[in-house]
């Protein structure tokens, strides 16, 4: 498990970028009389958007935006990001060329920023006699 220190660093990255793509998204909303910034996109970064999303709407108070949070998967994410369906994308990968090929072809344009890595850990009960295990066995 990422320790406290790993977690404050990743949720300030993520307010950061919301912080960023805010203002934007703000503009565009005033304009359609809905402010609301959607974000779609990988079931394993919704957790920590949504507690970025709860401490942005604090510190920000009545001004902070609607947000639309929507978990659909990082593909299906973007395709909605890439169709200029939503404000911000969460994605467990990289953006893939086909999906930079799309978004260029819909005129959207991105910053790709990494947030947090996932990582595995195996944990072995004291009483279990097993003392290594392979690649291969997990």
């Amino acid at each position: 498990m990422a320790s406290l220190g790993a977690w404050t660093r990743t949720l300030a990255a993520c307010a950061v970028v919301l912080a960023a793509c805010a203002p934007a998204a703000e503009e565009a909303a005033e304009e359609a009389n809905a402010p609301v910034i959607r974000v779609v996109g990988s079931s394993t970064v919704l957790p920590m958007t949504t507690i970025v999303v709860e401490q942005y709407r604090q510190q920000r108070g009545e001004e902070a935006p609607e947000f639309d949070l929507v978990e659909s998967g990082t593909r299906a994410g973007f395709e909605e990001f890439c169709a200029d369906r939503a404000e911000i994308a969460e994605a467990s990968r990289p953006i893939l060329t086909r999906e930079m090929i799309a978004c260029f072809r819909a005129g959207v344009r991105y910053v790709e920023i990494p947030v947090a890595f996932d990582g595995i850990s195996v944990i072995v009960h004291p009483s279990n006699s097993l003392q290594s295990v392979t690649i291969s066995q997990l």
